[in-house]
């Protein structure tokens, strides 16, 4: 009985093991739906709606990471951590109830061609506030989320984002 009990706990080890040593890409898809310069806002931000949708098609933990990197045009990019710093920026995650959530981000996003309200989407709205008083038409945006399986692991994607006005 102890030999297989170390034998299920070895096995076990192993397997968390290679899961953890075999990712190399996210396991999920986030598009970008929507990117919005709000300046009728105090304090003025941009607000980049994301579509999540896990790759397996099954709904997973979602783990938010608060880690976001930016540049606009050719400037330098710069590194933030929710909940530090002066601007405070916001994470919203929407289910596919989003039109009862919130009408507006409902109607920015609802002629994409992504758009869905299968079970198993969910949308990220990223507030970034007091980054620039006036409009710019583009940024780069760097983010990723912790993988369900092997919540040390975060695979980045970067975004050339047009914004809208």
């Amino acid at each position: 009985m102890f030999a297989k009990l170390i034998f299920v706990s070895l096995s076990f080890f192993l397997l968390i093991n290679k899961t953890e040593a075999q990712i190399k890409e996210p396991s999920y898809i986030l598009t970008l739906m929507k990117a919005k310069y709000l300046d009728s806002t105090n304090p003025k931000q941009i607000m980049l709606v994301f579509k999540h949708q896990s790759k397996s098609r099954t709904i997973e933990r979602l783990i938010i990471s608060g880690k976001l990197t930016f540049s606009f045009g050719k400037g330098s990019e710069k590194t933030e951590i929710l909940g530090q710093g002066e601007n405070h920026h916001q994470i919203e995650v929407f289910g596919n109830d989003i039109e009862v959530k919130d009408k507006y981000i409902f109607n920015l996003v609802k002629a994409n061609p992504s758009f869905s309200t299968e079970d198993d989407v969910r949308y990220l709205v990223f507030r970034l506030q007091n980054l620039t008083d006036k409009y710019i038409d583009n940024m780069t945006f760097t983010y990723g989320l912790w993988e369900p399986v092997d919540s040390k692991t975060r695979i980045e994607t970067k975004y050339q984002i047009s914004i809208d006005k």
